[in-house]
């Protein structure tokens, strides 16, 4: 019905989507509305199974192809072509790629629930500690990868944005909300 409001998560939804729902809806007289602070489904879920703590692996050179450190390298090398220093990554099949590491949190795919942001100078993971071995961790530290909980990506991604730093992304793969964290505190109109 025209002026209707069609609420979403845009956690779960990626850049391209809610452009793509964005302009099908104003057509139809009607807007997309940003869930920031609730996600509707979350709080009628009664039994809902508690989060994966599964312990994260390495997943060998043997398998891998490439070390963290030169899979960094390659990818700092495209960031610099498209005059780029930053990039978040928020696709799991990327970051277990990325990382090297595999996880059980998704049933039948080996990715964990993680962001990844690389500059050119620095590498985060932001993961939920308790995943983190001591294997893993040296293997992180090995590539000079960071760790940091998983919730603090949104404050990190919105300070570098701040810091007017050119963000490589892909509209197709990143979600919205961390798109429009950025794009606020650059400055820029909500997305």
């Amino acid at each position: 019905k025209a002026g209707s409001k069609i609420g979403i998560d845009p956690y779960i939804h990626t850049v391209g989507k809610v452009r793509t729902y964005t302009e099908a809806l104003q057509k139809a007289g009607q807007s997309l509305s940003m869930l920031y602070d609730a996600n509707l489904v979350d709080e009628i879920w009664q039994e809902r199974p508690a989060p994966s703590q599964n312990k994260l692996r390495i997943h060998g050179l043997e398998f891998s192809g490439a070390t963290v450190s030169q899979k960094l390298q390659e990818i700092r090398n495209k960031m610099k072509e498209q005059n780029a220093s930053v990039m978040v990554i928020s696709m799991l099949d990327e970051v277990a790629w990325i990382t090297n590491l595999r996880g059980a949190d998704v049933e039948f795919t080996p990715t964990f629930v993680a962001y990844f942001v690389l500059t050119l100078e620095a590498a985060t993971l932001y993961v939920d500690q308790v995943k983190i071995t001591d294997e893993v961790k040296n293997h992180l530290q090995q590539s000079d990868v960071q760790i940091k909980r998983y919730e603090d990506v949104t404050e990190d991604v919105k300070q570098l944005a701040e810091k007017k730093q050119k963000f490589l992304i892909s509209p197709s793969t990143l979600n919205f909300a961390l798109y429009n964290v950025a794009l606020q505190a650059f400055g820029g109109d909500k997305g």
